[in-house]
């Protein structure tokens, strides 16, 4: 790659200018950019990916499945971070990563990943920062949706979400509680009927004054 080339990318994507700024081009050659439509799957669970992954543009999803075999998900990965950094401590990939939205990705060959955090300090400790902060959001996430109830935690995506029109399908809302999209409808009827959401052409609506009104609701419960 060019000086040209990887400047041209670094302006389109600034989560990149860490990561590839001082990268060798030994090693920045074989990667590639490569652009996942929304859903599409970056790696599958029990996989051993062939590359270590950066989120330039948009919100890749880490998700695993419970107890009851329902994929349930554990933490968003926003840009400029990793994704299946793990394998450089696991045979084989215990998570599954989705691209929650459409997401330009960069991706490193294992092989070259390695070798570089092998030579490069600086990469290597932020790359544990970012690993150990992922844990820790894996973590909380499951205690969290192991503890509140469906409804709670469709309240808080939909609260994370904002005002204005919820874009996650009821698939994807479905995956995200770790339920099934039957599960998910039924809630959404419950949550309409007492105004809490608003129904529109299918869609799912909030005004700010229901974001207030659903932040309430968590109150009450917890």
């Amino acid at each position: 790659m060019r000086k040209e080339e990887k400047e041209a990318l670094i302006k389109k994507y600034p989560a990149l200018e860490y990561w590839i700024k001082y990268m060798p081009d030994t090693y920045l050659t074989p990667c590639r950019l490569r652009l996942y439509k929304r859903g599409e799957v970056i790696f599958g669970s029990g996989e051993t990916p062939k590359y270590v992954y950066i989120i330039c543009d948009g919100i890749g999803m880490v998700s695993s499945s419970n107890n009851q075999g329902n994929e349930m998900q554990v933490v968003y990965v926003k840009e400029g971070t990793t994704l299946g950094e793990a394998i450089l401590r696991l045979k084989s990939m215990k998570y599954s990563a989705n691209a929650f939205t459409d997401c330009a990705v960069f991706e490193i060959p294992y092989v070259y990943f390695n070798e570089w955090i092998d030579n490069d300090f600086n990469v290597t400790k932020k790359l544990n920062k970012m690993f150990a902060e992922k844990v820790y959001q894996s973590s909380s996430t499951i205690e969290q949706y192991n503890y509140l109830k469906t409804e709670t935690c469709l309240k808080m995506l939909f609260i994370n979400n904002g005002a204005g029109t919820i874009k996650e399908t009821r698939e994807e809302l479905a995956k995200a509680c770790g339920v099934s999209v039957r599960t998910i409808y039924r809630i959404i009827r419950k949550l309409a009927k007492d105004n809490l959401v608003t129904m529109s052409h299918g869609k799912v609506k909030l005004s700010e004054q229901q974001i207030e009104q659903l932040q309430d609701c968590i109150s009450e419960e917890s």
